[in-house]
């Protein structure tokens, strides 16, 4: 495990990524929860009242959720950088997010919109509050390694997401058409998915690829260029789609951004073929099923954009790239950071309570007996399981209870260990 350039000394108590951690899963149950109630309709559009509760559910209840764990207990050991009172703000942010969550969701699958105001309240005011507590304390501590830029990069994607979200709701509340085209709607989706979430997994990708796995770091041209030519990509995209005579503009910073997802993904790969420590590693092979995915997904999305496809077969294949996108290449990335992450802060953790005693050190368990191989094997198998049930579902609605139960499995495992 290489360790080199990461710093130790400011870690938060464990309490704080773990409530994170075990609150994320909860999220995950009930979206298998909103899979077996809402039964095929959830696959018809991706406007339906269930389909948009459960793409918050997870988007925001699973995966910011971890995301925002993993940057408490990231920015430390990445940068150096020591969150004041954290504490106080990690129970704050996790549970204004997880109450807005379930508001917000609730609003949707049950069509009730006045949840929406104070849902966006909540969330939007911890959210800009967290965003302008993190971007301070990275330009007070002016750290500019790979990774911290792609997570300001990624946090600044964020402020977007919540701007065009204000709007989205201002469209709903008050009855305009403003977004009759759906198309803030579409950037709301394309700024969450690959401006926030994405980039971050990307940043913290180029740390935790090469430590955990020991294998090469990603090359210099990839770590400088590539956080920067998404979001340029992404902004010149969302400038491009308010100007009629900028189509064509447009259309190429969308291609541009899915080359890049592809040469991220298959860099990504070629890394984990060279690492040193060639064994059999349920977090390497989530790590893989998610770049494949990012890869399959990308391409995918280049070769339909050269075809011209019908209105409703290019709808369904939009919708379902979207779902394999969250649940094949965001999912799975979050199951091998789980796997391999989780277990080392407990024992760095525990590491730490030992201070100077040593017979307490000689008492430690070791990183494999925190989190077993078999316990990792199942957890990988459960996803795997929930991949092909997502697969079959997308194909054939009617298998949703299928989907749903192995979802249920999945999460549920998850809280569990």
């Amino acid at each position: 495990m290489n360790l080199n350039g990461l710093n130790f000394d400011n870690m938060p108590p464990f309490e704080v990524p773990r409530g994170f951690f075990l609150t994320a899963p909860l999220f995950g149950i009930l979206s298998a929860l909103i899979i077996a109630f809402s039964g095929e309709q959830l696959w018809v559009s991706r406007w339906t009242p269930a389909t948009l509760a459960l793409t918050h559910a997870m988007v925001l209840g699973v995966i910011s959720i971890t995301m925002f764990g993993a940057l408490f207990q990231l920015l430390p050991v990445l940068g150096g950088i020591t969150i004041p009172r954290v504490k106080l703000v990690a129970y704050t942010v996790l549970s204004a997010l997880s109450l807005g969550t379930s508001l917000l969701v609730a609003g949707f699958y049950f069509s009730n919109y006045e949840l929406f105001v104070p849902a966006i309240s909540l969330l939007g005011m911890v959210l800009i509050g967290f965003i302008l507590l993190i971007l301070d304390q990275i330009r007070k501590y002016n750290v500019a390694n790979e990774s911290i830029r792609a997570i300001k990069t990624g946090i600044f994607s964020l402020v977007l997401v919540l701007a065009i979200a204000t709007l989205l709701l201002a469209d709903y509340l008050l009855g305009t058409s403003f977004n009759g085209s759906k198309v803030l709607t579409d950037y709301h989706a394309t700024w969450g998915l690959v401006g926030w979430i994405s980039l971050i997994i990307i940043g913290v990708s180029f740390q935790v690829i090469p430590m955990f796995h020991v294998a090469p770091a990603f090359p210099k041209w990839c770590t400088n260029l590539l956080v920067g030519g998404l979001f340029s990509a992404l902004i010149i995209n969302f400038i491009c789609s308010f100007f009629s005579h900028l189509v064509m503009i447009g259309q190429a910073s969308t291609l541009l951004i899915k080359l890049l997802l592809v040469v991220y993904g298959m860099t990504a790969l070629r890394l984990l073929t060279q690492r040193k420590r060639k064994i059999k590693d349920p977090s390497i092979t989530c790590w893989q099923i998610g770049f494949v995915t990012l890869i399959g997904v990308s391409v995918m999305g280049i070769v339909a954009s050269f075809i011209d496809l019908p209105t409703e077969l290019s709808t369904e294949l939009s919708f379902a790239l979207v779902v394999l996108f969250v649940f094949g290449w965001i999912i799975s990335v979050i199951m091998a950071m789980t796997i391999k992450i989780m277990p080392f802060l407990a024992y760095l953790h525990l590491q730490q309570l030992c201070g100077s005693n040593f017979e307490a050190f000689a008492l430690l368990p070791n990183v494999h007996q925190l989190l077993s191989k078999k316990k990792m094997n199942l957890l990988l198998m459960s996803h795997i399981s929930s991949l092909i049930a997502l697969a079959i579902t997308l194909i054939a609605p009617s298998f949703y209870g299928l989907l749903a139960a192995s979802t249920l499995i999945q999460f549920s495992y998850l809280a569990l260990i």
